[in-house]
């Protein structure tokens, strides 16, 4: 990780303490996922699964910024384009546990 020294930060014992917790959290997170111990490198796991594994990749075009513009004050702007995409491509479902696309009416693959 690189620092930049240029803009110093003198944050309080209390936002300190608070910070160091979110990077905590953060670096566990990063870890560890569902209890899945990661290994390898970003580049490795999606090589994994983009070239040899189940995921193709494919670019998003107008149909999918079309599916976007419909579902824009819906979503977040990562669950909007998740879904747009989703639409535009007629895959069978979304892999994601979140909530908010499923209560939205679109099937998902995750609990």
């Amino acid at each position: 990780m690189e620092y930049s020294h240029r803009y110093h930060a003198y944050p309080t014992q209390e936002v300190a303490e608070r910070l160091d917790y979110h990077i905590d959290v953060h670096r566990q997170a990063y870890k560890t996922v569902r209890g899945v111990e990661l290994s390898g490198t970003p580049e490795r796991t999606r090589r994994a699964l983009v070239e040899t594994g189940p995921v193709s990749v494919t670019r998003d075009g107008d149909e999918t910024m079309t599916e976007y513009a419909a579902v824009v004050d819906e979503f977040s702007i990562h669950d909007g384009l998740v879904v747009a995409s989703h639409r535009a491509h007629d895959t069978e479902a979304v892999i994601t546990a979140d909530g908010v696309i499923r209560d939205a009416g679109v099937t998902t693959l995750w609990e």
